[in-house]
């Protein structure tokens, strides 16, 4: 074939548009409308974007929450924090991990978390503004007695409270037992602090807000934000604000009993019709997902089949409606990022976070 009928071919088969290897469409429409479907249940919200958003983009995400009356965002990292001041988001920003630089918290008005006798003496050092976290049953960071929060109150400028709900989005009897053991042991807490200094509590992730209600004066909230409902059976209406895309790049025929992909991870059954998609990896597609993911093309969802590589993956096509330059759906609205997760044995959280860095972002309908 020569070169001209090749192109021929390509152009033939792009079905009239130019598509890109991968990218990570995000409905910043939908992101408002998740915002607003959890103001009608707290109206003191912490919007979460560390972690890039959860990989939507922490400076979109921020500004367009801005634009809908978000004043309160939460980070990792006083880093992330740094970003989204030089990128103009002016709210205020807790910094709910460990902070790195206390000096540069207090330069960029960011507020780091005290939770333990090291990070109360950085705040007092650097006469920061900060929040505090007790451990109500999480176990991870906080201080372990109502008597050490309520002194650390007592002798720090404090914003406010946390604790984090370790089980809220269980469904069993023993998840249930642990969030309200911990729930009432915040309210023992808030009696006692609210006594030195009136500061709000926050005790509510996305699942605690969704199933329990707001316990608390305010929440912080993460995966809902992105719609995705970690209380299974819910029906609280949110939106998926990522859609993944990537191209199909090539398509072969694989001949009964030969290997396709690494580690000859699938043998044919008979001859088949095998879709090469231009994603992988690196690019936040789970290996997990090796002969047992599924994408969505032109109306049909096709297995994968082999390994996943870094940069591509193999689907059955068999004789589904496919062509070289077809756009497929990682996840979406057709395949929900949670199934995905579920067949690759993780959290959506990791599925959303895991989209790298080299996947072009498209934002739509700002």
């Amino acid at each position: 074939m020569t070169f001209e009928r090749v192109l021929a071919y390509i152009e033939k088969n792009r079905r009239g548009k130019r598509v890109d290897r991968c990218r990570a469409e995000v409905d910043l429409s939908r992101l408002k409308k998740n915002f607003e479907t959890i103001k009608e249940k707290c109206d003191d919200v912490f919007a979460v974007v560390k972690a890039n958003a959860y990989g939507h983009g922490a400076t979109e995400v921020a500004k367009t929450l801005e634009e809908c009356g978000c004043k309160k965002f939460a980070v990792a990292s006083v880093y992330e924090a740094e970003s989204l001041r030089k990128n103009g988001i002016n709210g205020e920003i807790a910094i709910l991990g460990f902070c790195e630089d206390f000096g540069l918290a207090r330069e960029i008005a960011a507020r780091p978390l005290v939770y333990d006798e090291h990070t109360l003496c950085l705040a007092k050092k650097y006469d920061a503004e900060v929040f505090v976290k007790i451990n109500t049953g999480m176990n991870r960071l906080g201080f372990s007695t109502i008597g050490e929060t309520a002194s650390a109150v007592k002798n720090l400028r404090v914003l406010g409270v946390f604790t984090h709900l370790s089980s809220a989005d269980g469904d069993d009897a023993t998840d249930r037992r642990i969030t309200e053991a911990q729930i009432k042991n915040f309210m023992e807490a808030e009696l006692v602090v609210k006594n030195e200094k009136d500061v709000p509590f926050y005790a509510d992730n996305s699942a605690a807000l969704i199933k329990y209600g707001r316990f608390f004066d305010g929440a912080r909230i993460g995966i809902a934000l992105y719609g995705v409902n970690p209380v299974p059976g819910d029906k609280t209406p949110l939106l998926p604000v990522m859609t993944f895309r990537a191209a199909v790049i090539a398509i072969n025929t694989v001949k009964k009993g030969d290997f396709i992909g690494y580690s000859r991870g699938y043998r044919a059954k008979k001859d088949m019709r095998v879709a090469i998609i231009s994603t992988g990896y690196a690019d936040g597609l789970p290996r997990a997902l090796s002969n047992k993911g599924m994408i969505f093309c032109n109306g049909q969802f096709l297995k994968i089949v082999g390994k996943v590589s870094m940069d591509s993956v193999a689907v059955d096509a068999g004789d589904a409606d496919v062509k070289i330059m077809d756009e497929v759906v990682v996840f979406g609205d057709e395949i929900k990022v949670t199934d995905v997760a579920n067949r690759a044995d993780t959290l959506p959280y990791e599925i959303l976070t895991g989209v790298s860095e080299r996947v072009k972002r498209v934002y739509k309908n700002p």
